[in-house]
């Protein structure tokens, strides 16, 4: 089962090459539209994303995988 609004969610990766980082956060966002183009099953968090983090699981509090750290939005 996907994580609603404001559960709770933890990453652990590797940014900048340094060694494994946690970082903690909530589900801010669910089923977003990037662009022209409406993504369902995207999770919209507050956990840091810095280079290294991509790929890095998306992880409930029960430890069950929920996704993926892929990508980034910021207004020019």
């Amino acid at each position: 089962m996907m994580p609603g609004v404001g559960s709770f969610v933890f990453s652990i990766s590797r940014p900048y090459g340094l060694p494994n980082s946690a970082y903690f956060g909530l589900v801010c966002g669910e089923g977003r539209q990037v662009g022209q183009v409406r993504y369902e099953k995207l999770l919209q968090t507050n956990i840091p994303y810095h280079p290294g983090s991509s790929g890095a699981p998306i992880i409930r509090l029960d430890g069950t995988v929920v996704g993926v750290l892929s990508c980034t939005l910021q207004k020019e």
